[in-house]
């Protein structure tokens, strides 16, 4: 038995970021305590860099994170910005304070019920939303109470009508 040579690795120690250097708008962003603050601009003038450096500061001095709300357009950047805000902290790091604007609408919604001793909504998944939209296209489903036109009936069968109709109802609800 011939033994296997013995890797070697070295790790290179990754470049730290350069440290943000702010403006002076953007200091005062920072420093900016006692009510809600709306931060607009363009692509690329240090929004997201700014309002992660708020939040640390709101949290370094105490305050719970989940007084904090930062609302994003984008549920991928608004994880990414939760990281970046957590990265460093030793303390709690449970929930999320960033935020897309329909996560914040079912946030509400799951609240409002619960004040009313309602179960919480659930969202389905994608695959249940796909099942169910095929039952009822398929008019085998026991609450499917209209039928489909005829020029549509055939197309109301393929999985790209199903698409373009899980599409158009959830741009809508």
């Amino acid at each position: 038995m011939v033994a296997e040579p013995t890797k070697s690795l070295t790790l290179l120690r990754a470049p730290l970021a350069p440290a943000i250097t702010f403006d002076e708008k953007q200091e005062e962003i920072i420093a900016h305590r006692g009510s809600p603050l709306i931060v607009l601009g363009g692509p690329g003038t240090g929004k997201s860099s700014t309002l992660i450096a708020r939040a640390k500061s709101y949290i370094s001095s105490g305050i719970n994170p989940n007084k904090i709300l930062i609302i994003t357009f984008d549920r991928h950047r608004a994880s990414e910005l939760n990281d970046e805000i957590f990265a460093q902290s030793t303390g709690t790091t449970s929930g999320s304070l960033v935020k897309t604007f329909p996560a914040l609408a079912f946030a509400i919604l799951r609240l409002h019920r619960a004040g009313r001793g309602q179960k919480p909504p659930r969202l389905r998944s994608g695959p249940e939303q796909d099942y169910l939209i095929r039952e009822l296209l398929s008019g085998s489903h026991e609450r499917n109470t209209h039928l489909w036109p005829e020029q549509l009936r055939e197309a109301s069968q393929t999985r790209a009508f199903a698409n373009q109709l899980r599409d158009l109802t959830s741009r809508t609800t």
